[in-house]
C-alpha cells in the first residue's frame, strides 16, 4: 500500500492505497478501510503526479501568504530542476523531474505563484514526502 497525505475541504487525511484489481482498489482513510470502485479505468492521469501536500499560512510583517510545499511523491533521484528561486510559475508548469526505476516522473506546479525555496539539487536522492520546492 502507498501512504499519502490528502487535503479535502480544508481537512487533512492519511490515505493508504492498495493495488488496482478488477476496477476496484482497497483504500484506508484515517485507518478506516474502504473498497473503491473505479468507474472509468482507462482514463489518462496527466499530469501523473501533482503533489501539493502541505499548505501553510505564514504571517510576514507585510501580509499573510499561502505557501505550498511540494513533496516528493516517490523515492528516486532528481534528474533536473526546471525552475529558479523568485521565478513566477503557472499551474501545470514543470518544476522538476525525478527518476525512479529507470522511469522519469515530472513534478508539475499545483498552483501559480513564485518559487520561494528549492530544497533539492540535481542528482540528489529523495524519499516519499521529502520537500522539493516551495511556491508562494
Amino acid at each position: 500500500m502507498q501512504k499519502l497525505r490528502v487535503l479535502i475541504d480544508n481537512r487533512w487525511y492519511t490515505v493508504e492505497v492498495g493495488e488496482l484489481s478488477n476496477c476496484s482498489v482497497n483504500v484506508s482513510v484515517d485507518d478506516e478501510p474502504l473498497q473503491v470502485t473505479i468507474t472509468k479505468p482507462n482514463l489518462s492521469l496527466e499530469p501523473s503526479y501533482t503533489y501539493e501536500t502541505q499548505d501553510k499560512s505564514q504571517t510576514s510583517s507585510h501580509s499573510s501568504e499561502s505557501i505550498s510545499e511540494i513533496l516528493s511523491p516517490l523515492p528516486g533521484i532528481i534528474l533536473s530542476i526546471n525552475v529558479q528561486i523568485a521565478q513566477i510559475v503557472n499551474k501545470g508548469d514543470k518544476l522538476c523531474v525525478i527518476e525512479a526505476m529507470k522511469m522519469e516522473q515530472v513534478i508539475f506546479a499545483p498552483k501559480g505563484g513564485t518559487i520561494a525555496e528549492i530544497h533539492v539539487k540535481t542528482d540528489q536522492r529523495v524519499l516519499i514526502g521529502d520537500a522539493l520546492i516551495n511556491i508562494v
